[in-house]
């Protein structure tokens, strides 16, 4: 009878951890919670830069979907002369003629 006692208590002692080991165990769970919520808050918004970058109809909204249509077009209006390689160039003659 003390055997089949003692079998009973241990098996309630494993089935349910200790109060110390729950409030380590839902503290973690809470922290890792909060670090994928702050991952969201970096991601999304350069899902949404880097998909913008490929979007073919630019609009003022947020979206996070696949560019339709997909172009290059934004790159090629960008990369000119004028707004891109001038200024470049410029910085570069700067910084050398600087001490």
């Amino acid at each position: 009878m003390t055997a089949a006692l003692a079998e009973q208590a241990t098996s309630a002692v494993v089935a349910t951890p200790p109060a110390h080991r729950r409030r380590r165990l839902s503290g973690r769970m809470i922290g890792s919670l909060g670090l994928l919520i702050i991952a969201a808050a970096f991601i999304v918004p350069l899902l949404w830069v880097l998909f913008a970058a490929f979007n073919g109809n630019p609009s003022q909204g947020v979206s996070i979907t696949w560019p339709k249509p997909f172009t290059l077009d934004n790159f090629r209006a960008v990369m000119n002369e004028e707004t891109t390689y001038r200024p470049l160039l410029n910085g570069a003659i700067s910084a050398w003629a600087a001490p």
